[in-house]
C-alpha cells in the first residue's frame, strides 16, 4: 500500500510539474510557443486521462491505504494521552506506564510473591476501611523512567489515579524502583497534617531502607506501612 500511495504522490508532482509548465507556454505570443502550447494540451490530455485511469484501477486500495493511516494515527494519540508529562514517555522499548492501578498494591517490577502482594494489600484494604486513608504501593522499573524523573512520576500517579479521599486530600503513594535504587512517599495535605516530611524520611530510613539494602523488600513496605498507619491513627 505505501508503494500505491508513493507512485500516486509522484504521478500528481509530474502531473503539477506539466500544468505549470502549460500556464508558462500560454504566456507566450510567438508562433512557435503556439505550437508548443498545442502539443502540450495533447500531452496534459494524454496524462489526465492516465491520471483517471490510474484512480480506477487503485482506488480501492488507496482507500485502504489512507482508512490504516489514519486508524495507524488514532492509535499514537491514544496511547500519547497516557503519558502525562516526559516521565510518562515511552522508551525505544515501547514500555507504556499502565494508565490505572492493579490495586493497592501494583506491582509492576515484580519484587513481591504472590502471596505478598496479597497481604500487603489485605493490610491496606483494611485499613481504608478503618480510617478512609488511602495507600498504594508501585514499583516502578528502571526503563520507566530515570532517577532524576523518579519523583515527579510518582507525584504524577498520585494524581492521575486520585489517590486518597478527594474533599480529605489523605492519599499515600510509596514509590519504589529496585532497579533504581530508589524509594519515594508522596503523602497528601491531610496526611502531611499528622506526619510531615521530615517524620516520613525518618520512617523510611528506620523500617523501609534497612530491610530493602538486604532485598527484603516485602518485609520494609510490611514494617513501614505498619510504623505509618500508627503514626496516623
Amino acid at each position: 500500500m505505501i508503494k500505491v500511495v508513493s507512485v500516486l504522490f509522484s504521478f500528481l508532482v509530474l502531473s503539477t510539474v506539466s500544468f505549470s509548465q502549460s500556464k508558462k507556454v500560454k504566456s507566450t505570443r510567438t508562433t512557435s510557443s503556439k505550437k508548443i502550447n498545442a502539443k502540450q494540451k495533447e500531452n496534459n490530455s494524454i496524462d489526465t486521462a492516465a491520471f483517471y485511469h490510474f484512480i480506477r484501477t487503485y482506488g480501492d486500495s488507496l482507500a485502504i491505504a489512507l482508512e490504516d493511516t489514519i486508524a495507524a494515527m488514532k492509535i499514537k494519540l491514544i496511547e500519547f494521552d497516557k503519558w502525562e508529562d516526559d516521565s510518562y514517555r515511552p522508551t525505544k522499548n515501547k514500555i507504556r506506564f499502565p494508565h490505572d492501578p492493579l490495586g493497592w498494591v501494583s506491582d509492576f517490577e515484580n519484587i513481591f510473591t504472590e502471596s505478598e502482594r496479597i497481604s500487603l494489600d489485605s493490610l491496606i484494604s483494611n485499613y481504608e476501611k478503618e480510617t478512609t486513608i488511602e495507600i498504594a504501593i508501585v514499583t516502578i522499573d528502571s526503563s520507566i523512567t530515570s532517577r532524576e524523573s523518579f519523583n515527579d512520576l510518582i507525584l504524577a500517579i498520585g494524581n492521575k489515579w486520585g489517590i486518597g479521599k478527594k474533599e480529605k486530600n489523605n492519599g499515600i503513594v510509596i514509590g519504589i524502583s529496585k532497579g533504581l535504587r530508589k524509594m519515594r512517599i508522596q503523602n497528601g495535605k491531610g496526611i502531611v497534617k499528622k506526619i510531615n516530611d521530615f517524620e516520613t524520611k525518618k520512617i523510611i530510613g528506620n523500617y523501609f531502607i534497612p530491610e530493602f539494602v538486604s532485598g527484603n523488600f516485602y518485609s520494609g513496605c510490611y514494617n513501614g506501612i505498619t510504623k505509618m498507619m500508627e503514626e496516623l491513627r
